[in-house]
Protein backbone atom coordinates (compact mmCIF):
# COMPACT_ATOMS: atom_id res chain seq x y z
CA UNK A 1 0.00 0.00 0.00
CA UNK A 2 1.46 3.35 -0.98
CA UNK A 3 2.13 5.75 1.87
CA UNK A 4 0.31 9.07 1.66
CA UNK A 5 2.05 12.12 3.07
CA UNK A 6 0.22 15.23 4.19
CA UNK A 7 3.51 17.11 4.08
CA UNK A 8 5.62 15.93 1.14
CA UNK A 9 8.70 17.74 2.47
CA UNK A 10 8.66 15.83 5.76
CA UNK A 11 11.71 13.78 6.61
CA UNK A 12 11.29 10.22 7.79
CA UNK A 13 12.14 11.20 11.36
CA UNK A 14 10.75 14.40 12.77
CA UNK A 15 10.38 15.94 16.19
CA UNK A 16 12.47 18.05 18.53
CA UNK A 17 15.16 16.72 20.78
CA UNK A 18 14.02 16.13 24.33
CA UNK A 19 16.12 18.99 25.74
CA UNK A 20 14.79 21.44 23.15
CA UNK A 21 11.11 21.06 24.01
CA UNK A 22 9.45 24.25 25.21
CA UNK A 23 6.80 24.05 27.96
CA UNK A 24 3.58 22.72 26.46
CA UNK A 25 5.28 21.72 23.19
CA UNK A 26 4.36 18.28 21.84
CA UNK A 27 7.01 15.77 20.86
CA UNK A 28 5.39 13.82 18.04
CA UNK A 29 8.27 11.32 18.01
CA UNK A 30 7.10 9.88 21.32
CA UNK A 31 10.52 10.24 22.93
CA UNK A 32 9.03 12.28 25.77
CA UNK A 33 6.23 11.26 28.11
CA UNK A 34 3.59 14.00 27.82
CA UNK A 35 0.27 12.35 28.63
CA UNK A 36 -1.33 15.47 30.15
CA UNK A 37 -0.04 17.77 27.40
CA UNK A 38 -1.28 15.40 24.73
CA UNK A 39 -4.73 15.29 26.33
CA UNK A 40 -4.87 19.11 26.49
CA UNK A 41 -3.88 19.54 22.84
CA UNK A 42 -6.36 16.91 21.70
CA UNK A 43 -9.08 18.67 23.68
CA UNK A 44 -8.22 21.92 21.91
CA UNK A 45 -8.39 20.20 18.51
CA UNK A 46 -11.78 18.62 19.22
CA UNK A 47 -13.12 21.94 20.53
CA UNK A 48 -11.97 23.65 17.33
CA UNK A 49 -13.64 20.97 15.20
CA UNK A 50 -16.91 21.17 17.11
CA UNK A 51 -16.91 24.98 16.91
CA UNK A 52 -16.40 24.91 13.14
CA UNK A 53 -18.72 21.96 12.55
CA UNK A 54 -15.99 20.13 10.65
CA UNK A 55 -13.03 17.82 11.11
CA UNK A 56 -10.16 18.10 13.55
CA UNK A 57 -7.12 20.01 12.20
CA UNK A 58 -4.04 18.17 10.98
CA UNK A 59 -2.04 18.96 14.13
CA UNK A 60 -4.86 17.48 16.22
CA UNK A 61 -4.96 14.31 14.12
CA UNK A 62 -1.25 13.68 14.56
CA UNK A 63 -1.47 14.41 18.28
CA UNK A 64 -4.25 11.83 18.67
CA UNK A 65 -2.12 9.35 16.72
CA UNK A 66 0.76 10.06 19.11
CA UNK A 67 -1.42 9.49 22.17
CA UNK A 68 -2.82 6.23 20.79
CA UNK A 69 0.60 5.01 19.65
CA UNK A 70 2.05 5.70 23.11
CA UNK A 71 -0.46 3.25 24.58
CA UNK A 72 0.79 0.44 22.34
CA UNK A 73 4.47 1.21 22.95
CA UNK A 74 5.37 0.01 19.44
CA UNK A 75 7.62 2.08 17.20
CA UNK A 76 6.63 -0.15 14.28
CA UNK A 77 2.99 0.89 14.48
CA UNK A 78 1.41 2.88 11.65
CA UNK A 79 0.01 5.28 14.24
CA UNK A 80 3.53 5.99 15.49
CA UNK A 81 4.78 6.49 11.93
CA UNK A 82 1.90 8.86 11.10
CA UNK A 83 2.40 10.89 14.28
CA UNK A 84 6.11 11.20 13.60
CA UNK A 85 6.11 11.84 9.84
CA UNK A 86 2.58 12.67 8.72
CA UNK A 87 2.64 9.71 6.31
CA UNK A 88 -0.36 7.37 6.21
CA UNK A 89 -0.33 3.63 5.61
CA UNK A 90 -4.12 3.15 5.17
CA UNK A 91 -4.32 -0.62 5.65
CA UNK A 92 -2.19 -0.72 8.80
CA UNK A 93 -3.45 2.42 10.47
CA UNK A 94 -7.11 1.45 10.13
CA UNK A 95 -6.38 -1.99 11.52
CA UNK A 96 -4.72 -0.38 14.53
CA UNK A 97 -7.60 2.06 14.99
CA UNK A 98 -10.09 -0.79 14.82
CA UNK A 99 -8.16 -2.71 17.48
CA UNK A 100 -8.02 0.36 19.73
CA UNK A 101 -11.76 0.95 19.28
CA UNK A 102 -12.69 -2.66 20.02
CA UNK A 103 -10.36 -3.03 23.02
CA UNK A 104 -12.65 -3.96 25.97
CA UNK A 105 -10.28 -2.19 28.37
CA UNK A 106 -10.45 1.02 26.35
CA UNK A 107 -12.17 4.11 27.70
CA UNK A 108 -14.96 6.20 26.09
CA UNK A 109 -12.31 8.88 25.60
CA UNK A 110 -10.17 6.49 23.57
CA UNK A 111 -13.11 5.52 21.36
CA UNK A 112 -13.90 9.21 20.86
CA UNK A 113 -10.31 9.87 19.79
CA UNK A 114 -10.43 6.90 17.40
CA UNK A 115 -13.63 8.25 15.83
CA UNK A 116 -12.21 11.75 15.36
CA UNK A 117 -8.96 10.46 13.88
CA UNK A 118 -10.76 7.87 11.75
CA UNK A 119 -13.06 10.52 10.28
CA UNK A 120 -10.09 12.74 9.50
CA UNK A 121 -8.08 9.96 7.87
CA UNK A 122 -10.97 8.51 5.85
CA UNK A 123 -11.31 11.79 3.97
CA UNK A 124 -7.64 11.58 3.01
CA UNK A 125 -7.34 7.90 2.17
CA UNK A 126 -10.71 6.97 0.66
CA UNK A 127 -9.33 7.59 -2.83
CA UNK A 128 -6.14 5.67 -2.14
CA UNK A 129 -7.63 2.17 -2.18
CA UNK A 130 -6.05 0.58 -5.27
CA UNK A 131 -8.53 -2.29 -5.40
CA UNK A 132 -12.02 -1.06 -6.32
CA UNK A 133 -13.23 -4.68 -6.57
CA UNK A 134 -12.35 -5.61 -2.99
CA UNK A 135 -14.36 -8.26 -1.15
CA UNK A 136 -18.04 -7.36 -1.11
CA UNK A 137 -18.67 -8.05 2.56
CA UNK A 138 -16.87 -6.69 5.60
CA UNK A 139 -14.93 -9.28 7.60
CA UNK A 140 -16.75 -11.01 10.44
CA UNK A 141 -16.16 -9.02 13.59
CA UNK A 142 -14.87 -6.06 11.62
CA UNK A 143 -15.43 -2.69 13.24
CA UNK A 144 -17.28 0.20 11.67
CA UNK A 145 -13.98 1.91 10.99
CA UNK A 146 -12.66 -1.11 9.10
CA UNK A 147 -15.78 -1.27 6.99
CA UNK A 148 -15.59 2.42 6.20
CA UNK A 149 -11.91 2.21 5.37
CA UNK A 150 -12.08 -0.80 3.09
CA UNK A 151 -15.59 -1.54 1.90
CA UNK A 152 -18.01 1.36 2.17
CA UNK A 153 -17.19 2.81 -1.21
CA UNK A 154 -17.67 -0.56 -2.85
CA UNK A 155 -20.89 -1.14 -0.89
CA UNK A 156 -22.37 2.09 -2.22
CA UNK A 157 -21.47 1.14 -5.77
CA UNK A 158 -22.97 -2.31 -5.31
CA UNK A 159 -26.18 -0.79 -3.93
CA UNK A 160 -26.42 1.37 -7.04
CA UNK A 161 -25.93 -1.62 -9.32
CA UNK A 162 -28.82 -3.43 -7.62
CA UNK A 163 -30.99 -0.32 -7.38
CA UNK A 164 -31.23 -0.69 -3.59
CA UNK A 165 -30.30 1.31 -0.49
CA UNK A 166 -27.15 0.36 1.40
CA UNK A 167 -27.27 -2.50 3.90
CA UNK A 168 -27.93 -2.12 7.62
CA UNK A 169 -24.26 -2.81 8.41
CA UNK A 170 -22.98 -0.19 6.04
CA UNK A 171 -25.53 2.32 7.32
CA UNK A 172 -24.08 1.81 10.78
CA UNK A 173 -20.55 2.18 9.36
CA UNK A 174 -21.54 5.55 7.93
CA UNK A 175 -22.97 6.44 11.33
CA UNK A 176 -19.60 5.70 12.92
CA UNK A 177 -17.86 8.13 10.58
CA UNK A 178 -20.47 10.87 11.01
CA UNK A 179 -20.95 10.47 14.77
CA UNK A 180 -18.10 12.85 15.73
CA UNK A 181 -19.64 15.50 13.48
CA UNK A 182 -23.11 15.05 14.99
CA UNK A 183 -21.87 15.09 18.59
CA UNK A 184 -21.23 12.56 21.38
CA UNK A 185 -24.85 12.56 22.60
CA UNK A 186 -26.41 12.48 19.14
CA UNK A 187 -28.72 9.83 17.75
CA UNK A 188 -25.95 9.21 15.20
CA UNK A 189 -23.49 8.33 17.96
CA UNK A 190 -26.02 6.01 19.64
CA UNK A 191 -26.73 4.32 16.31
CA UNK A 192 -23.01 3.83 15.61
CA UNK A 193 -22.31 2.48 19.08
CA UNK A 194 -25.35 0.26 19.69
CA UNK A 195 -27.27 -0.08 16.43
CA UNK A 196 -30.33 1.49 18.06
CA UNK A 197 -32.27 3.53 15.50
CA UNK A 198 -34.19 6.71 16.32
CA UNK A 199 -35.53 7.40 12.83
CA UNK A 200 -36.86 10.97 13.34
CA UNK A 201 -33.75 12.09 15.23
CA UNK A 202 -31.36 10.51 12.74
CA UNK A 203 -33.22 12.06 9.81
CA UNK A 204 -33.06 15.47 11.47
CA UNK A 205 -29.32 15.14 12.10
CA UNK A 206 -28.73 14.06 8.49
CA UNK A 207 -30.55 17.14 7.22
CA UNK A 208 -28.65 19.39 9.65
CA UNK A 209 -25.29 17.98 8.57
CA UNK A 210 -26.39 18.14 4.93
CA UNK A 211 -26.89 21.88 5.22
CA UNK A 212 -23.16 22.34 5.79
CA UNK A 213 -20.49 22.54 3.13
CA UNK A 214 -17.94 19.74 3.49
CA UNK A 215 -14.44 19.77 2.08
CA UNK A 216 -14.73 16.00 1.66
CA UNK A 217 -17.30 15.14 -1.08
CA UNK A 218 -17.85 11.64 0.34
CA UNK A 219 -19.52 13.09 3.45
CA UNK A 220 -22.39 14.57 1.44
CA UNK A 221 -22.77 11.28 -0.44
CA UNK A 222 -22.74 9.23 2.79
CA UNK A 223 -25.39 11.51 4.29
CA UNK A 224 -27.56 10.97 1.24
CA UNK A 225 -27.04 7.19 1.43
CA UNK A 226 -27.95 7.13 5.11
CA UNK A 227 -31.07 9.22 4.51
CA UNK A 228 -32.17 6.82 1.77
CA UNK A 229 -31.60 3.89 4.11
CA UNK A 230 -33.69 5.59 6.80
CA UNK A 231 -36.50 6.21 4.32
CA UNK A 232 -36.47 2.64 3.04
CA UNK A 233 -36.53 1.26 6.58
CA UNK A 234 -39.04 3.71 8.01
CA UNK A 235 -41.60 1.09 8.98
CA UNK A 236 -39.17 -1.69 9.91
CA UNK A 237 -36.76 0.11 12.26
CA UNK A 238 -33.76 -1.02 10.23
CA UNK A 239 -34.69 -4.67 9.96
CA UNK A 240 -33.20 -4.84 6.49
CA UNK A 241 -36.12 -6.64 4.84
CA UNK A 242 -38.64 -3.85 4.36
CA UNK A 243 -37.38 -2.17 1.20
CA UNK A 244 -40.50 -1.92 -0.93
CA UNK A 245 -40.61 -3.07 -4.57
CA UNK A 246 -41.63 0.49 -5.46
CA UNK A 247 -38.41 1.86 -3.94
CA UNK A 248 -36.28 -0.78 -5.65
CA UNK A 249 -37.88 -0.11 -9.03
CA UNK A 250 -37.69 3.66 -8.61
CA UNK A 251 -33.99 3.57 -7.73
CA UNK A 252 -33.25 1.19 -10.60
CA UNK A 253 -35.11 3.30 -13.18
CA UNK A 254 -34.45 6.85 -11.99
CA UNK A 255 -31.32 6.69 -9.80
CA UNK A 256 -30.47 9.91 -7.97
CA UNK A 257 -33.68 11.62 -9.06
CA UNK A 258 -35.65 9.01 -7.13
CA UNK A 259 -33.22 9.24 -4.20
CA UNK A 260 -33.92 12.96 -4.08
CA UNK A 261 -37.66 12.27 -4.13
CA UNK A 262 -37.34 9.92 -1.14
CA UNK A 263 -35.67 12.71 0.82
CA UNK A 264 -38.73 14.93 0.67
CA UNK A 265 -40.21 15.15 4.20
CA UNK A 266 -43.78 14.22 3.25
CA UNK A 267 -42.95 11.16 1.13
CA UNK A 268 -44.00 7.73 2.40
CA UNK A 269 -41.58 5.17 0.97
CA UNK A 270 -44.14 2.42 1.57
CA UNK A 271 -46.90 4.11 -0.43
CA UNK A 272 -48.35 1.98 -3.22
CA UNK A 273 -48.42 4.87 -5.70
CA UNK A 274 -44.82 5.99 -5.08
CA UNK A 275 -43.75 5.66 -8.73
CA UNK A 276 -46.89 7.41 -9.96
CA UNK A 277 -46.46 10.40 -7.65
CA UNK A 278 -42.78 10.64 -8.54
CA UNK A 279 -43.73 11.00 -12.19
CA UNK A 280 -46.31 13.62 -11.33
CA UNK A 281 -44.10 15.78 -9.14
CA UNK A 282 -40.64 15.42 -10.71
CA UNK A 283 -39.67 18.42 -12.86
CA UNK A 284 -36.03 17.89 -13.74
CA UNK A 285 -32.35 17.98 -12.74
CA UNK A 286 -29.88 20.85 -13.07
CA UNK A 287 -26.10 21.09 -12.62
CA UNK A 288 -26.33 24.33 -10.61
CA UNK A 289 -28.78 26.96 -9.39
CA UNK A 290 -28.20 29.41 -12.25
CA UNK A 291 -29.23 26.75 -14.78
CA UNK A 292 -32.32 25.99 -12.73
CA UNK A 293 -33.36 29.65 -12.52
CA UNK A 294 -32.68 30.23 -16.21
CA UNK A 295 -34.94 27.31 -17.15
CA UNK A 296 -37.77 27.55 -14.63
CA UNK A 297 -38.16 31.30 -14.14
CA UNK A 298 -38.27 34.39 -16.36
CA UNK A 299 -35.05 35.67 -14.84
CA UNK A 300 -33.37 36.29 -18.20
CA UNK A 301 -36.28 38.47 -19.33
CA UNK A 302 -36.17 40.35 -16.04
CA UNK A 303 -32.42 40.94 -16.35
CA UNK A 304 -32.82 42.11 -19.96
CA UNK A 305 -35.54 44.57 -18.90
CA UNK A 306 -33.35 45.93 -16.11
CA UNK A 307 -30.40 46.34 -18.48
CA UNK A 308 -32.60 48.19 -20.98
CA UNK A 309 -33.88 50.51 -18.25
CA UNK A 310 -30.36 51.16 -16.96
CA UNK A 311 -29.16 52.02 -20.47
CA UNK A 312 -32.08 54.39 -20.99
CA UNK A 313 -31.18 56.32 -17.84
CA UNK A 314 -27.41 56.20 -18.34
CA UNK A 315 -26.69 54.00 -15.35
CA UNK A 316 -25.30 50.94 -17.13
CA UNK A 317 -23.71 48.47 -14.72
CA UNK A 318 -25.15 50.14 -11.63
CA UNK A 319 -28.37 48.12 -11.35
CA UNK A 320 -28.72 44.34 -11.33
CA UNK A 321 -31.15 41.64 -10.31
CA UNK A 322 -30.40 39.85 -7.03
CA UNK A 323 -30.31 36.18 -8.06
CA UNK A 324 -29.99 35.12 -4.43
CA UNK A 325 -33.43 36.49 -3.69
CA UNK A 326 -34.83 34.90 -6.82
CA UNK A 327 -33.44 31.59 -5.55
CA UNK A 328 -35.36 32.08 -2.29
CA UNK A 329 -38.56 32.54 -4.28
CA UNK A 330 -37.75 29.43 -6.31
CA UNK A 331 -37.28 27.36 -3.15
CA UNK A 332 -40.65 28.55 -1.89
CA UNK A 333 -42.21 27.51 -5.20
CA UNK A 334 -40.54 24.11 -5.70
CA UNK A 335 -38.88 21.43 -3.59
CA UNK A 336 -35.20 21.45 -4.54
CA UNK A 337 -32.97 18.58 -3.36
CA UNK A 338 -29.19 18.36 -3.81
CA UNK A 339 -27.92 14.83 -4.45
CA UNK A 340 -24.38 14.22 -5.68
CA UNK A 341 -23.90 17.88 -6.62
CA UNK A 342 -26.99 18.06 -8.87
CA UNK A 343 -30.25 19.83 -8.05
CA UNK A 344 -33.44 17.79 -8.42
CA UNK A 345 -36.68 19.79 -8.59
CA UNK A 346 -40.19 18.73 -7.62
CA UNK A 347 -43.56 20.43 -7.53
CA UNK A 348 -44.57 21.29 -3.99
Amino acid sequence: MEHISESPDNNDHLGPDRENLAPGEIDLTGATEQEDDLRDVIGDAIHEAEASGGEIPAWGARTIARALANRTGSTDAALHHYAETGKIDPDKIYRELAEAYADPTGSPQTRSWVNWLGTYLVSRTIDADPDPDATDEAPIGGSALEKVAHYLRHACREADEHGQPITDGDARAIGAVLAPLAGPSSAMAVFAETGEVDLPALATECRRLGDRTWRTPEIADWLSRLENWLTANRSGQGSGDVTSPQVEQGLAEHGDAFRAYLRLPDIDACAGDLLVTFGEFYIGAYPHMDALLDDLTEIRDWEAAIDELATRHGIDGLVSLDRTKVELVARETWDIVDVGGRLYVFTK
